[in-house]
């Protein structure tokens, strides 16, 4: 693809990893920075207290731990943010899978509620990823995933919602399956303007990302 100001971006191992060019590949300050605060909050799972990190973002932890995490969200608050999900989500209670299993409160986090094209939880990343490509000038973005990734389509969804045209590559996982290769997510993915390409299964489709 011959084109200026490409903003190719993927999500790979739980890492973000920002492609600048086709030529250069790099892990971003923001990527390195919002990667270890998904590390730092993952550990503090089994602490105590009930802490707010901000509208959208509780966890248990202890008193230092709490400490440390409200300053890894205020380190994150350094990176430009594009508002494109609805948010905070709602806890809800399920009274009666609570019941089921003896007693244990359950809420489910309602991501499906951001709103972002249908929703889903991917609508929190592309605030950063989206707002950075904004910044940096880009006129695409790029990115890739399997057939019906959530991922392409909330970010087919958000380059629609910011004027950027979007390209991405899907790895077909099933052969011959017309119902899944072209409806759901690819077929929103189609409606919000994106261009795709397929790839076969079991590439290194970062490595193909970078090649486009």
């Amino acid at each position: 693809m011959k084109a200026t100001n490409i903003f190719p971006l993927t999500f790979v191992a739980a890492k973000l990893l920002l492609l600048p060019s086709a030529s250069t590949a790099f892990v971003s300050p923001l990527a390195k920075q919002m990667f270890a605060t998904t590390k730092h909050m993952k550990s503090m799972d089994s602490a105590p207290l009930a802490v707010s990190l901000s509208s959208d973002v509780s966890i248990e932890s202890d008193t230092s731990a709490a400490i440390s995490a409200a300053q890894k969200q205020k380190e994150l608050e350094q990176f430009p943010r594009t508002k494109l999900a609805h948010l905070p989500t709602p806890l809800e209670y399920c009274p009666r899978l609570s019941e089921a299993l003896n007693g244990v409160n359950i809420y489910i986090k309602r991501d499906d509620c951001t709103g972002l094209a249908t929703g889903g939880n991917k609508a929190r990343k592309l605030e950063w990823l989206m707002a950075e490509a904004v910044e940096q000038g880009a006129e695409y973005v790029m990115t890739q995933g399997a057939t019906q990734s959530n991922h392409c389509r909330q970010t087919a969804a958000a380059a629609a919602k910011l004027g950027l045209k979007c390209h991405i590559l899907l790895e077909e996982r099933v052969k011959g399956d017309a119902d899944y290769n072209e409806n759901g997510n690819v077929m929103l993915d189609d409606l919000f303007g994106a261009s795709r390409e397929k790839r076969g299964p079991n590439l290194d489709m970062a490595a193909e990302l970078e090649a486009v």
